[in-house]
């Protein structure tokens, strides 16, 4: 969330230089002329007295911070790819003050705002601590609304220049909005993100298209998420899959919340709806596994994975994720069925066997058919040692039995050493097949690279 939040924040605070650098005093004269106009009737009668207060308070709202954007450089004038970028020392002057953070940022503070520099000198960050108005984006709304109702022929909010105004408040609430969840402060982000997309109901440019409503609807669902309102979160959330948002991320946060609520019936229907969305989806094949493992009906997960396998036959992950079930099945304690079980593990190593074949360089699917092998391998061992001593004859049957599985389980665990040769519980799995296969200098090596990757 805080990766989208930030490269969001990027894209968006390059649209944030509508304000010129205004007078914050004759912006104060300004406030008070435009208060007394709306207290007068005549006045407040008249259209063009609240479209011009909406531009003065949306001008109120960039007084501290015109022209500054995410990204841009400490000092001087910069040439970057043939356009010429002022930094903020030259925009807002030098600072009164600067503070080195403990994250290696620096701060410069100034009266009425503070700058915060990443260690590369570009802007990632800033904070109003005096705004001229704490309320000017929601009056600058306000004031287009009630010139909105003084026209009763619908041109006013068509006008070209109206359009630019309300795309600006709108674009300052989304950036707002996203200033707010950054500290922490989830109501105000949700209030400003419920008037952004307000405002994306009114007519736009047809060139106004940076910032989908899809996206600010997610945006929200996240908002309202964090306030603990589900009902609210999963409307925005709904909007965006219908906007085509996100749609498979929109659902793992919906069956989150049903997670939460406990509400077994909404994570069926919200599974449901994942799949036909997208079937060979990671997010959507783990909803589906944690659904009906909860419920306790693995095979009703496997059914699902099957549909997936066939609308999917070329997908490795699908028979990785098929292996996965049958594998859980084949090591059901509760189930007693021997015959069924011996079916299950190996219709899992056929659904690893074919994810390999896809991709031979599957290290999971790989060390999850040694494991099966290798877990087999052991309680063929202990079934052994379990006997009493007058049946050394299946004693003996037993333990070629479990050397047979070793055998087996081998070749994969080699695969995935080859795959990550880093990965030391590989290497000591390794160690325990070679002893029981009698493959010593196998082991010894095993032992030596196992040592190596310890003391790193």
């Amino acid at each position: 969330m805080k990766k989208i939040i930030l490269s969001f924040l990027l894209i968006l605070s390059f649209q944030m230089m509508f304000a010129q650098l205004s007078d914050w005093d004759n912006l104060k004269v300004r406030i008070q002329k435009s208060d007394a106009e709306i207290a007068n009737e005549a006045k407040k009668a008249k259209l063009k007295t609240w479209d011009s207060r909406a531009q003065l308070f949306l001008q109120v709202y960039g007084v501290n911070t015109a022209n500054i954007y995410v990204g841009m450089h400490q000092s001087g004038i910069k040439n970057v790819n043939g356009n010429l970028l002022t930094g903020a020392d030259v925009i807002v002057g030098t600072p009164k003050s600067t503070k080195k953070n403990p994250d290696g940022t620096l701060t410069w503070i100034y009266d009425r705002i503070e700058l915060t520099f990443g260690k590369d000198s570009l802007l990632e960050k800033w904070k109003e601590t005096q705004a001229l108005d704490d309320k000017a984006l929601e009056k600058a709304f306000e004031a287009i609304k009630e010139a909105e109702k003084l026209d009763p022929k619908k041109t006013y909010t068509a006008k070209s220049t109206t359009k630019q105004t309300t795309a600006q408040i709108r674009d300052a609430f989304m950036y707002k909005g996203i200033a707010k969840y950054d500290d922490g402060n989830y109501a105000d982000a949700l209030s400003c993100f419920d008037n952004s997309l307000l405002l994306y109901d009114y007519p736009r440019e047809k060139t106004d298209t940076l910032f989908s409503p899809g996206m600010i609807n997610f945006f929200a669902g996240e908002f309202a998420s964090k306030l603990n309102k589900f009902d609210a979160s999963k409307k925005y959330y709904a909007k965006a899959i219908e906007l085509n948002y996100e749609p498979i991320t929109c659902y793992r946060y919906l069956f989150t919340i049903a997670t939460q609520e406990n509400n077994k019936e909404e994570q069926r229907k919200i599974v449901d709806k994942a799949y036909k969305a997208n079937s060979s989806s990671l997010d959507v094949i783990d909803m589906l596994i944690t659904y009906y493992r909860s419920v306790g009906d693995t095979e009703g997960a496997l059914e699902y994975i099957k549909k997936a396998v066939d609308e999917n036959p070329t997908n490795a992950t699908v028979y990785f994720v098929q292996g996965i079930l049958y594998d859980a099945l084949a090591n059901d304690s509760l189930s007693t069925d021997e015959a069924k079980k011996q079916k299950y593990f190996e219709e899992s190593i056929k659904s690893y066997n074919k994810s390999i074949e896809i991709n031979k360089d599957y290290f999971d699917a790989n060390y999850n058919a040694g494991v099966m092998y290798y877990m087999k391998a052991k309680k063929t061992i202990e079934f052994a040692q379990s006997l009493p001593s007058s049946e050394k004859t299946k004693y003996d049957k037993e333990i070629e039995e479990s050397k047979k599985l070793f055998a087996e389980a081998l070749p994969y665990m080699e695969e995935a050493h080859r795959i990550d040769a880093t990965d030391q519980t590989v290497m000591s799995t390794l160690i325990t097949i070679y002893l029981r296969l009698q493959k010593y200098d196998k082991q010894k090596e095993m032992k030596a690279k196992l040592e190596a990757a310890k003391n790193k």
